[in-house]
């Protein structure tokens, strides 16, 4: 992957699901650094969840690359000094900034009790508002900005085979069931 911004992490999120009785499905993220960094690309393959649909499981790739990166500026605060912001990549479309995870809509929709302009309820809220609060929670433990983009997926081929490869992986989360 080619880094447009020498001060900004890319992490590159997605989620894949098999449509079988159980709904499995996993995750991957490739972090991508600057040269300036020293640090070698991460790649991640975590699974597999039992009963959610892929927009959960695509929301869960997000969360989850968000708690790694919390970990890892922890981890390497002194080679990660020179960053100042994280880019989180979905293949998904309603899944960035200028859409769904918008912090300045997230907040009207937390402030309507999680309900859209006609009073329905908003599907997936609850990992919405997870991804918010590890959102500002990044914000200020690393001083970074973070946005959240839309890449097509065939810029997110890595992500993808990694997601594929999660939903092999032993155990039952079923922490995406409804």
């Amino acid at each position: 992957m080619s880094i447009k911004n020498p001060h900004a992490v890319y992490i590159n999120c997605d989620g894949a699901m098999d449509y079988d009785k159980h709904n499995t499905g996993g995750v991957g993220f490739v972090i991508s650094f600057p040269d300036n960094t020293k640090l070698e690309e991460i790649q991640i393959s975590k699974g597999s969840y039992i009963g959610g649909n892929i927009e959960r499981i695509e929301y869960e790739a997000l969360i989850q690359g968000m708690q790694f990166i919390l970990k890892l500026f922890s981890d390497k605060k002194s080679e990660l000094k020179s960053i100042s912001q994280i880019i989180f990549i979905s293949d998904r479309y309603a899944l960035n900034d200028n859409e769904r995870t918008n912090p300045y809509r997230i907040k009207e929709l937390r402030k309507n009790n999680w309900k859209n302009f006609e009073g329905k309820p908003i599907k997936n809220h609850e990992l919405l508002d997870k991804l918010d609060k590890l959102r500002k929670k990044i914000s200020v433990q690393t001083g970074c900005r973070i946005n959240i983009e839309y890449w097509p997926r065939k810029k997110n081929k890595v992500a993808d085979k990694l997601a594929k490869a999660g939903k092999n992986l032993g155990g039952n989360n079923s922490s995406l069931s409804k």
